[in-house]
């Protein structure tokens, strides 16, 4: 098992400071982060999407990679995982966002 660093979002629709569950659980997971009071915290992203992808933290390598070297058969150079783990903290309502895959 390996622990990973995260990323975090800040889009104008998410909770300020410390009123942010995502502010509070990334500094949590990632002791020098200092939450800003006036910061949005939106989104707390775990896994391999390109715009934000997880870290291995003993290596900083990113996720993607990891997962395609440990994986002896594939003989790729990064495996995308088919979903993204999102927590997100929100001050006011959103529209519903579908992001489907395209057809082959």
């Amino acid at each position: 098992m390996q622990r990973i660093d995260c990323t975090v979002n800040n889009y104008a629709w998410g909770k300020e400071g410390n009123e942010s569950e995502v502010a509070k659980l990334f500094a949590a997971g990632h002791g020098k982060f200092k939450v800003s009071s006036k910061m949005p915290y939106s989104e707390l992203w775990m896994g391999t999407h390109p715009d934000g992808p997880a870290k291995v933290r003993d290596s900083a390598e990113n996720l993607s990679k990891f997962i395609a070297k440990n994986d002896f058969e594939n003989g790729k150079d990064e495996i995308h995982l088919p979903f993204i783990m999102k927590i997100m903290s929100i001050k006011h309502s959103l529209s519903l966002q579908v992001h489907p895959n395209r057809p082959n």
